[in-house]
């Protein structure tokens, strides 16, 4: 019986050992692929940096997305904030993790006004045609519904409190009292706030009616596609079954080259394609090559 028992307990700490090296093995190979992913987010986010997508949130709008997430958690998620508004996940994080707070209405004035010129720019690329596929996804919600009225908040839903903070005056404020009247009533005098507002409602409803024609003509051109596909109908005995193909033949012995712009006379033949940086299938820097999303690839010798 002691043989047994040692025997067992020889086993078990030669299968406690190797469940431990197959630990280690792991972690290491874990720790390693965390490394190497770290490392090509940091050459992607250094050297290969994507364009910020356009501001199209009002300050408002922003402040309603902190409030109602902070205040109904369970509720308002993330994935909830992205279908009501006319954005994606990341913007609503990082309209959540900003800490960045305008009190003043002036600055809020001009962080509207940006927006606005952010909506009148889409508009015009709407109506010539020039499709974003990851804004325009954002535009609508599951269940089709146009959401761009709500760049500037949800009618519906509650608001946080506004807050207006007093700035502190300071022992030489007396010395600039007059210009900041001054400065004050030239102000007043201006477009106030709430003009502001109602100008950008009226490029938010410009945009939506331009945006719901685009979708409307896209999908008549859609349908008319789908028929005329039924429609059309080939006739298959003009082909014989037999007959070879001259001009594939004597295709078949030219060398194959690919050339830039094949409708472009004065590109010069026989040369090989060179993919620019916007549509190739990797990005160089240096000895380095990496494709699309910064993973490393190989070295030039």
């Amino acid at each position: 019986m002691d043989y047994l028992e040692q025997q067992a307990h020889s086993i078990s700490k030669y299968n406690s050992k190797l469940n431990f090296r197959l630990a280690e093995e792991n972690f290491k190979r874990e720790s390693i692929k965390k490394l190497y992913y770290a490392r090509a987010k940091t050459i992607e986010r250094k050297f290969f940096k994507k364009p910020d997508p356009p501001n199209l949130l009002t300050w408002s709008a922003k402040e309603q997305i902190r409030f109602l997430h902070e205040q109904y958690p369970e509720e308002w998620t993330v994935e909830k904030l992205a279908d009501s508004f006319p954005v994606d996940k990341a913007c609503i994080k990082k309209v959540l993790t900003s800490r960045l707070r305008l009190h003043r209405e002036e600055d809020i004035a001009q962080h509207d006004l940006e927006v606005q010129k952010n909506w009148t720019d889409l508009k015009v690329a709407i109506e010539s045609g020039q499709q974003d596929n990851d804004i325009y996804s954002n535009l609508k919600n599951i269940n089709n519904e146009t959401l761009i009225s709500n760049a500037s908040g949800i009618s519906y839903c509650p608001l946080p409190p506004i807050k207006k903070k007093q700035l502190k005056i300071g022992p030489f404020s007396s010395i600039v009292k007059d210009c900041l009247e001054k400065k004050d009533s030239t102000s007043k005098d201006a477009m106030s706030l709430q003009d502001k507002l109602t100008r950008l409602s009226n490029v938010l409803a410009d945009v939506s009616k331009v945006y719901n024609k685009s979708l409307e003509t896209k999908l008549d051109s859609n349908q008319s596609k789908d028929v005329h596909n039924e429609t059309q109908t080939f006739d298959y005995k003009r082909f014989s079954k037999y007959k070879q193909n001259s001009e594939t033949d004597s295709l078949g012995n030219q060398p194959f080259t690919i050339r830039e712009d094949e409708g472009n006379p004065s590109a010069p033949k026989n040369n090989i394609l060179k993919l620019s940086n916007k549509k190739a299938k990797y990005l160089v820097s240096g000895n380095s090559v990496y494709d699309k999303n910064g993973e490393f690839l190989y070295k030039k010798p």
